[in-house]
């Protein structure tokens, strides 16, 4: 945010969504997103971390290792995380040229109205394959196409989840996950020009 010359009084900050489970201060993070008024959408690792945090407090011994941090979250923390939306459609203002914008954490699939969209699909897409004639989603490329790619709108979609695919643009959706925690870069759209903004990673915080 300081890089981009970010002023808490007249810019919002949007992530899309994964704030917690592959950095140094989950806790920090959660804490510093809601001082500063951002828009947040659901991510997968932010379900999951809900999900462990509730459960371990009727199973204690049930929590995994990777997750043993959510023991610190309080009860406002589990509220936040859960409240967190699937998708945010933006404001006029965040628009060029009139083109509406969405922000999900994973993908949208092709042909399927916003409200009929499948939870899991919009925290865990990559990629589409075709099954009788329609798109149907898929978390791995595997024999199949980049969603992205198949998007014509109406939305301008920014996305994050798929760090090995990298920066993604096109016409329709830009991908934002360039694998920070892996020790690549954290990238930022300003909008509305959707100019792309990069910083490098101090170092690596999780393995791929």
């Amino acid at each position: 945010a300081e890089y981009m010359g970010f002023n808490e009084k007249t810019d919002t900050l949007i992530f899309v969504g994964d704030l917690v489970n592959k950095g140094p201060d989950n806790i920090g993070v959660l804490k510093l997103v809601r001082k500063l008024n951002a828009w947040v959408v659901r991510g997968n690792h932010d379900d999951k971390a809900v999900f462990v945090a509730v459960q371990s407090k009727v199973y204690p011994t049930q929590k995994k290792d990777t997750f043993s941090w959510t023991s610190e979250l309080g009860v406002d923390d589990i509220q936040y995380l859960n409240k967190l939306p699937y998708s945010l459609k933006l404001p006029e203002r965040f628009s060029k040229n009139n083109q509406p914008i969405l922000i999900v954490h994973a993908g949208i699939v092709p042909g399927v109205d916003l409200e009929n969209q499948k939870l899991e699909d919009m925290t865990t897409m990559r990629a589409l394959k075709k099954q009788n004639d329609k798109f149907i989603a898929k978390e791995k490329l595997k024999d199949a196409i980049p969603w992205a790619s198949q998007w014509n709108g109406p939305y301008h979609i920014y996305f994050g989840h798929d760090a090995k695919g990298g920066l993604q643009k096109f016409p329709y959706a830009t991908g934002l996950d360039t694998g920070c925690c892996y020790g690549r870069q954290l990238t930022a759209a300003i909008l509305p020009e959707g100019n792309i903004v990069q910083v490098s990673a101090k170092k690596v915080y999780s393995k791929p």
